[in-house]
């Protein structure tokens, strides 16, 4: 493993030796090669993505959200169709009590226009 410094290059500054070196093949192929395997893994960790740990975690917390959403709209659906019957049930026992009310007048002959516009 020889490395070979050379002297051309000086620093401005200080008139050192400037960090360039000279390898020999076999330190290159070595840089290569570590190159590769560095490129491998960064390659076999993009592939994986979809198995890490904070991606599951991403993809529990989009369903478990879901799922709370799709109940709480389920509950609120059956509170307004509970309270809209409810109100409507109150809505016909008044027109039936007016109608009765009117019927009875009638039969009465008590009731003036006035009484028609309640």
């Amino acid at each position: 493993m020889a490395i070979t410094r050379t002297d051309k290059n000086l620093c401005d500054t200080y008139q050192k030796t400037k960090g360039i070196l000279k390898c020999e093949d076999k330190q290159l192929d070595e840089v290569e090669v570590t190159r590769d395997l560095f490129r491998q893994t960064l390659s076999e960790q993009t592939s994986e993505q979809q198995n890490h740990i904070l991606v599951q975690q991403i993809i529990d917390w989009e369903r478990d959200s879901i799922k709370a959403i799709r109940q709480t709209t389920d509950e609120v659906r059956i509170l307004l169709l509970k309270h809209t019957a409810k109100h409507i049930t109150n809505i016909k026992i008044k027109l039936n009590k007016l109608t009765d009310q009117l019927r009875q007048n009638c039969q009465e002959n008590d009731f003036i226009a006035t009484d028609l516009h309640r």
